[in-house]
């Protein structure tokens, strides 16, 4: 795939395949910056659905225009805030455990860690089929790290949403 994003080209790629009786994808782009420093991002993801209504998912971001030192991050405040980027350092390790308590209820805890600045998002969530194509959630993200990271200097959030799928 390729494309251009505010006058970025970017091309891209990714692929899916099983092994064992676990999924395993991987996600990749490379982007040639028009003022600046071209740069590389990858995911690499693998999941597995286990007995009892349990499926879990482990997943490993490389964010190649990011940092490994939290004193650049006031650097990307503007492409962040622009939304040219969604994550400040480099490297990024995630994790979540999904129970279907019932065919209606859902019960999340998913889990997001900066490798580098060692800060982290943990965030448990539920959600509620109300009507066919329609659900309700709740969650709250608790963050942790030093007042400096990434995840640290944000306090805890709380939210709902309702969402349709059409």
């Amino acid at each position: 795939m390729a494309g251009e994003f505010q006058k970025d080209r970017v091309l891209g790629g990714d692929f899916a395949g099983y092994i064992g009786g676990g999924g395993f994808r991987g996600e990749f782009a490379y982007t040639w910056k028009e003022k600046d420093s071209n740069f590389f991002r990858a995911i690499l993801n693998a999941d597995y659905s286990f007995p009892h209504d349990f499926y879990a998912f482990i997943e490993f971001y490389f964010n190649g225009q990011g940092t490994t030192n939290k004193k650049d991050y006031p650097l990307f405040i503007d492409d962040l805030l622009s939304g040219r980027i969604f994550n400040l350092a480099k490297h990024y390790f995630a994790a979540s455990v999904i129970k279907s308590v019932t065919p209606l209820l859902g019960l999340n805890i998913y889990s997001i860690f900066n490798l580098n600045d060692r800060s982290s998002l943990v965030g448990p969530a539920m959600t509620y089929s109300l009507a066919t194509n329609l659900e309700i959630a709740a969650s709250v993200y608790f963050l942790n790290g030093a007042n400096d990271s990434e995840f640290g200097f944000q306090q805890t959030s709380y939210f709902a949403f309702l969402q349709y799928y059409f």
